[in-house]
């Protein structure tokens, strides 16, 4: 009778939109990817891997070996599905109306 929808990282996303398309009664998003680079946090992260790079010190620095990862392990075709989906999603969250 009741539908609460609950999202996380991508699934927040996709809950999302399911709250725009669907009667709902809850939603709870976490960490919803409704951008798929925040420029501001790369740049910051960018400084940090540069000065740890130009100590010798970059293969110990936790950022550079989950963007390295990332970029290892995420097939190009996944990443280019997803910003279409923050794409065609993101101009649509407005519309919710769901607490």
């Amino acid at each position: 009778d009741k539908v609460f929808v609950v999202g996380f990282s991508m699934g927040g996303l996709i809950a999302g939109y399911l709250a725009t398309r669907y009667p709902i009664q809850k939603l709870v998003l976490l960490s919803a990817a409704a951008y798929y680079i925040n420029p501001k946090q790369l740049v910051a992260d960018i400084k940090i891997m540069l000065r740890d790079g130009l100590n010798k010190t970059l293969h110990k620095n936790e950022l550079f070996l989950r963007y390295k990862k990332k970029i290892v392990d995420t097939p190009l075709s996944a990443t280019i599905e997803f910003r279409k989906l923050v794409q065609r999603v993101r101009p649509e969250l407005h519309h919710i109306k769901v607490p």
